[in-house]
């Protein structure tokens, strides 16, 4: 992976990120808002399911990253305006790296409700198949559907994935 620029946005977050917290990352300057939807979640290949024992996987998060870009003082007026559709990239697990090296910055807390989640979360592994965010199998993607890769990341490859989605 090429060298990313993130921002670093204050000090290291050492608190546990709860499903709901929003947080802002930065990115060759720009503000993007990203939610916590879970926590605790376990991102284990389908393929290894009845071999390997659950607890041999930490837990991660799981985050959407909204397309719309925020001013410094705007922040708290994306909480309101935010929606699944409009994700900058798709769903990402992540570990906790983004918030206790200080490149996440958690602003607000409101639990989750149904209308602000996908319809479904759909990732592709890397055998070629598609699960949801417990590692089940599901069907194809429709053409509409954003797909996560199946696998932990953390603020780099969210920040990769947001210079592979952006204009040049």
């Amino acid at each position: 992976m090429s060298e990313v620029e993130i921002d670093v946005l204050g000090t290291r977050d050492r608190k546990q990120p709860k499903s709901g917290d929003f947080f802002v990352l930065g990115y060759m300057g720009s503000r993007y808002v990203g939610r916590v939807v879970m926590t605790g979640v376990r991102v284990i290949p389908p393929h290894l399911r009845d071999t390997m024992d659950a607890v041999e996987f930490a837990p991660v998060l799981l985050i959407y990253v909204y397309d719309s870009l925020v001013s410094e003082t705007g922040v708290m007026d994306q909480v309101d305006s935010v929606t699944p559709p409009s994700l900058a990239i798709p769903p990402e697990f992540v570990n906790r790296t983004g918030w206790t090296g200080g490149y996440f910055k958690t602003f607000h807390h409101r639990a989750l409700v149904q209308s602000e989640l996908l319809g479904r979360h759909v990732f592709r592994t890397g055998f070629g198949e598609y699960v949801d965010e417990t590692g089940n199998l599901v069907g194809p993607p429709s053409p509409n559907e954003q797909v996560g890769m199946y696998a932990v990341g953390n603020f780099r490859t969210v920040v990769e994935e947001l210079r592979l989605r952006s204009p040049e």
